[in-house]
C-alpha cells in the first residue's frame, strides 16, 4: 500500500515492536513512497541493520522531513549510517535519537 499511496503523509508506527523485518519492509515502501513526509518509528526495538534499512530508504526518498527513531535500541552503527544519509539528504529537518544505545561514537558521526 506504501508504495502505491501518494495522500498519505504522516506514519505513525510507535510502540508495534517492528523489529528488523518489519522496518525492513517499510523501508523497501519508502523508496518509491513520495508522499510521507514524517515516519514516528519510536519504541520498535531497532536495531543497527534496521536503521542501516532505514538509512538507504532515506538515499532515494526525498520527502520525509522528520524522522522519530527515540526509545529503540540503534548503536553506533547505525547512527554512523543515518548521520551519512541526513549529510546527503537535506530534507531532513528533524531527526529524534533520544533513548537509543549510541555512545560517543555514533555522537562523533552525527556532530
Amino acid at each position: 500500500a506504501l508504495k502505491t499511496n501518494q495522500s498519505l503523509t504522516v506514519l505513525n508506527f510507535g510502540g508495534n515492536q517492528l523489529g528488523f523485518s518489519g522496518t525492513q519492509a517499510i523501508a523497501e515502501a519508502l523508496k518509491s513512497n513520495q508522499s510521507l513526509t514524517a515516519l514516528h518509528f519510536e519504541g520498535n526495538s531497532i536495531e543497527d541493520r534496521a536503521a542501516l534499512e532505514i538509512a538507504e530508504a532515506l538515499n532515494f526518498n526525498r520527502t520525509i522531513t522528520g524522522l522519530l527513531l527515540q526509545r529503540n535500541s540503534i548503536g553506533n552503527e547505525g547512527m554512523k549510517s543515518l548521520a551519512q544519509t541526513i549529510t546527503m539528504n537535506q530534507n531532513i529537518t528533524e531527526l529524534d535519537l533520544a533513548c537509543n544505545q549510541m555512545e560517543s561514537e555514533g555522537v562523533k558521526a552525527l556532530a
